[in-house]
């Protein structure tokens, strides 16, 4: 699926042709809310950040940190911003930086990355769109209700996209966790 196969799901389930023109700001305002709700192991990537006295530019698709980590694999704690100015071993997210108290150097940034648009082709895709294209229908077609002030539509679609969010979530989280193990330390009885 694509930005047109998209924009033709999206115009037959709402039934209105007549969105055409304003379709990719509806695929915007869309892939907002999903980039606001949606956190799934497709997301999870990984970013090298140059510090210079304590302060780094984040990446452009930065949603949320997961952890930040020097080259040995220690781990910094994420701490309100005054106590990352207090404390070498903890950092801040600070509008679109990233602080540690002092620091010079290579860090690695593990992150939540923004959904990549797929405004601006007519055959760009994502993941997103790749696995689930009803998540993407279902949240263009509540952006098309809302734009259209249908209250009906808006409802039974947002039903409809909690229940594909929901799918998305559990799908995920069997993905991570269906081998997991509890590995008890110490001496047990």
């Amino acid at each position: 699926m694509d930005f047109i196969d998209l924009r033709t799901a999206v115009i037959e389930h709402v039934g209105r042709p007549d969105i055409v023109d304003v379709f990719p700001r509806l695929v915007t305002l869309a892939e907002a809310m999903l980039n606001r709700r949606v956190r799934t192991r497709d997301m999870v990537t990984s970013q090298g950040l140059t510090f210079t006295s304590g302060v780094a530019d984040l990446p452009v698709d930065f949603l949320e940190p997961i952890g930040l980590f020097d080259t040995a694999g220690r781990e910094y704690i994420q701490q309100p911003l005054q106590g990352a100015r207090m404390n070498e071993a903890s950092y801040a997210v600070d509008g679109q930086s990233m602080t540690i108290a002092g620091h010079s150097g290579a860090l690695t940034l593990q992150y939540y990355a923004s959904l990549p648009t797929i405004n601006g082709a007519p055959t760009r895709s994502n993941w997103l769109l790749d696995k689930y294209p009803s998540v993407y229908i279902y949240s263009v077609g509540l952006e098309a209700a809302k734009y259209l002030r249908d209250v009906d539509l808006a409802q039974t679609t947002k039903a409809i996209l909690d229940m594909e969010l929901a799918d998305l979530d559990a799908d995920d989280f069997r993905a991570r966790y269906s081998r997991a193990r509890v590995r008890v330390q110490g001496v047990t009885p």
